[in-house]
């Protein structure tokens, strides 16, 4: 299997099928970010993709770093866990980056059921640079989504996808709170 992938199944010859950030999609997204394009990301793995992986195999140590270097820089997030939250109940913190207090919760499918995909690991993920925890899982206190403020542009960064939300109100309230944060 390929060195940039870290899902065994369904590797190709180039083994990037299932890398979360290609090398083509760093690129472009740090471009858009340098041309002051705001970015708006969210995904079970998208740290634990970069820094752990799923499963054990030989990953190439430069991508690796340049792409610690890219969640880092570019978008203002480090890996802090894989498994971040057994309950998946996640609560919004103070941050005044992106201009909430503390208060409300949602919660996310982490079980098989016939609404949604489940999401059973969802990534802990930590503020870097000019960054700030918006939201934390309700059972560990760990970070579960970032919002950066970086020159020129501005990002929102979650470890869970936002469309596995239970309610859809949940889910219109963050796309909301993001294109508010995005237009200041």
């Amino acid at each position: 299997c390929g060195k940039q992938v870290t899902t065994v199944i369904g590797c190709e010859e180039n083994g990037t099928r299932y890398t979360v950030f290609t090398e083509d999609m760093q690129k472009t997204i740090s471009e858009y970010t340098a041309a002051g394009g705001n970015c708006l990301v969210s995904g079970a793995y998208i740290a634990t993709d970069i820094w752990g992986g799923i499963y054990k195999y030989e990953k190439d140590e430069e991508f690796r770093k340049a792409s610690v270097k890219f969640a880092e820089g570019v978008l203002g997030f480090r890996h802090v866990s894989g498994h971040a939250s057994r309950t998946a109940e996640v609560l919004f913190t103070d941050c005044e980056i992106i201009g909430i207090e503390k208060g409300g919760n949602v919660s996310f499918h982490n079980r098989i059921n016939d609404k949604c995909y489940s999401v059973e690991s969802p990534d802990g993920i930590s503020a870097r640079g000019k960054a700030g925890t918006f939201m934390r899982y309700a059972d560990t206190d760990i970070s579960a989504a970032v919002c950066k403020d970086g020159d020129g542009y501005k990002t929102v960064c979650f470890g869970f996808p936002i469309e596995t939300l239970k309610e859809e109100s949940h889910i219109d309230r963050i796309i909301s709170l993001t294109l508010d944060y995005f237009s200041r």
